[in-house]
């Protein structure tokens, strides 16, 4: 766990005649490089500061609020987002991603209440007139956003009014109750009204499973001796022996959990076999040997030593409340949670891997920026424009200078174009190749199949889905370029 240290005073600067709300790129951002070179070609800086005038128009609140978020978007990004949105500028897209615009949005919020809280603003209520804009667009991004899901009325939650009495009895305060969602299982339902920044869990330190628990527990003297073991294990070895404890006072939480995980860690053999040709295949069988897979998350208020989960966006009552699993990619998900994600996953990507000979005779070039490249599915793209064609600009500009590291723009010159051609060919081979890995479609009797056998043929469906994606994309970026080709070649013939 972590502490949540409180935030720098440095956030917000007053003058005699205006104010300023700071918004920083950390220096300790692992991308920081490359989110200032964004934010400096948006006519920004890395520590940019944004004044709220006393003397504003009537547009002020629109117009400071536009800027402020176009920083905090770029500042939010996270690797992913930033890989495949590098050549966009912040006010030409409306948004990078659902996850980033959250993120933005409370972390703008979160300025704003620093100032609040300190009572030295002149202007208070100008603040005030700015954290309830942004309440706004929080909620209404919520309410495009939301995922519509339907409580079931019938299932039993005898164990899990249990478990909720249990905590209320050991400090745990919630606003939630469980209750069991189609096509989901057990779920989190708003008991009331929520509204961004509500305390929805509070789990006092006293009843968490954690390191320190196992270092007070009579275990750890004999644990401690075992050579090179992990504090994963050690928390993994003593659930074990808890959970057959009747006098655990963890023995409620116990009885709670699922007799059995249907992850991927518990494919059987028919489920592995349908994987053949997927790296999700390699995944799960690197995953078995690392296990145990224990996750350290949340940060613990040192000024009431609990854990709190507050909300990003308004909860009403009777709606689930969603705990973010991460960004992480459905193989992940997968492996490691037993579901596939609904709808488009941003973060499905398919490495790029190149030989070391390619890698070498681009070194020192001070563009190559990205040491890693990947590719997803092209659809998310709103560039399929000649140079672009849906697929990442920092993998096309990478192969670019691969094939010719003289060539440094994307103009229509009869090299240029000669160039994208060789580029888009290769990738057309690379994909062509793991589609034939993938191989066709089976849809013979999914419906009666196993659990794990749907969800390993479900996701190869997803990853045929990508790599059709970029076939697509090639195949229409060469007719582009075959086109842009013969005018430059009719051209020079004209002379």
């Amino acid at each position: 766990m972590e502490i949540d240290n409180p935030p720098s005073s440095d956030k917000a600067k007053e003058t005699d005649d205006n104010f300023a709300i700071v918004l920083e790129l950390s220096e300790d951002d692992p991308h920081f490089d490359k989110k200032k070179k964004l934010l400096q070609n948006n006519g920004f800086n890395p520590k940019e500061q944004v004044y709220l005038k006393s003397s504003s128009g009537p547009d002020w609140i629109s117009t400071t609020l536009k800027v402020m978020l176009q920083i905090a978007r770029i500042i939010q990004l996270d690797e992913v987002e930033l890989y495949f949105g590098e050549d966009d500028a912040c006010s030409s897209v409306e948004y990078y991603s659902p996850r980033n615009e959250v993120e933005a949005l409370n972390s703008i919020l979160s300025l704003l209440d620093i100032s609040l809280s300190s009572g030295m603003c002149m202007q208070m209520n100008v603040l005030q007139e700015l954290r309830e804009a942004i309440i706004g667009m929080i909620r209404d991004f919520g309410d495009k956003n939301s995922v519509k899901t339907t409580i079931l009325e019938n299932h039993s939650c005898g164990k899990e009014e249990c478990l909720l009495q249990w905590g209320e009895n050991n400090g745990i305060r919630t606003r939630l109750q469980i209750a069991y969602v189609e096509g989901a299982g057990r779920g989190a339902i708003a008991r009331e009204n929520l509204n961004v920044g509500d305390i929805a869990v509070e789990i006092p330190v006293s009843t968490v499973i954690s390191e320190e628990l196992i270092r007070e527990s009579n275990m750890f003297h004999i644990l401690e001796k075992i050579d090179g073991i992990s504090s994963e294990t050690m928390l993994l070895l003593w659930s074990m022996k808890e959970k057959h404890d009747c006098n655990s006072i963890f023995k409620i939480y116990f009885n709670t959990l699922p007799e059995e995980f249907n992850t991927g860690l518990s494919f059987g053999i028919e489920a592995i076999m349908a994987l053949d040709g997927t790296m999700l295949l390699e995944e799960i069988v690197q995953a078995k040997q690392i296990y145990p897979h224990i996750w350290h998350y949340g940060k613990v208020d040192p000024a009431t030593n609990s854990l709190k989960f507050c909300l990003s966006r308004p909860c009403s009552e009777g709606e689930q409340c969603f705990l973010s699993y991460g960004n992480f990619s459905s193989s992940h998900l997968l492996t490691f949670y037993g579901f596939l994600p609904q709808g488009d996953n941003p973060y499905d990507v398919i490495p790029m891997e190149f030989e070391a000979e390619q890698e070498d005779c681009m070194e020192g070039n001070p563009r190559l920026d990205w040491t890693t490249h990947m590719v997803r599915g092209t659809w998310l793209s709103n560039n399929h424009n000649i140079f672009y064609y849906g697929l990442p600009p920092p993998l096309l500009d990478y192969l670019r200078r691969a094939k010719n590291p003289m060539l440094q723009t994307k103009s229509l010159l009869q090299s240029n174009l000669e160039n994208e051609m060789e580029v888009l060919g290769d990738l057309l081979s690379t994909f062509d190749g793991m589609m034939e890995n993938l191989g066709e479609t089976d849809l013979n009797d999914r419906e009666n199949a196993s659990w794990d056998v749907r969800l390993a043929e479900e996701f190869k469906d997803q990853q045929r889905r990508i790599v059709s994606s970029v076939l697509t994309s090639c195949h229409k970026g060469l007719r582009l370029v075959e086109n842009e080709l013969r005018k430059c070649m009719n051209e020079d013939t004209r002379g």
